[in-house]
């Protein structure tokens, strides 16, 4: 605590930003300290407060995005297999069709195949 004992007296410091430095400001002894501390003890625990409010629905929010992305990955592996069947490949983070690919022609009953 930002107490500092002097003889047998004791003086409430507290610490500022000036000028991008950190340094201690005095704020008194008695009464005026103590209201002090309970201010800054106040404002610590509202802080404490707040961070634990946000580490659960950070949980919450984690917890709702896994099933999104097992969803998101599956459709990934089910798009990818059809892509591949159907004389894609993966490059560069881009689905492209191979070069000379001849793919079959649905319309043709005889099997016969087109060039794309």
């Amino acid at each position: 605590m930002p107490w500092l004992k002097r003889g047998k007296r004791r003086y409430f410091y507290g610490t500022a930003c000036v000028s991008g430095r950190r340094v201690h400001v005095y704020v008194g002894k008695g009464a005026a300290a103590d209201q002090a501390l309970q201010d800054i003890e106040r404002r610590r625990a509202e802080r404490e407060a707040r961070r634990d409010e946000l580490q659960a629905e950070l949980k919450r929010y984690s917890e709702g995005t896994q099933d999104t992305t097992a969803f998101s990955r599956a459709v990934e592996l089910l798009v990818g297999g059809a892509l591949i069947s159907m004389g894609y490949h993966h490059d560069h983070r881009q689905w492209r069709l191979r070069r000379n690919h001849v793919t079959p022609n649905p319309r043709c009953a005889s099997g016969e195949t087109v060039s794309a």
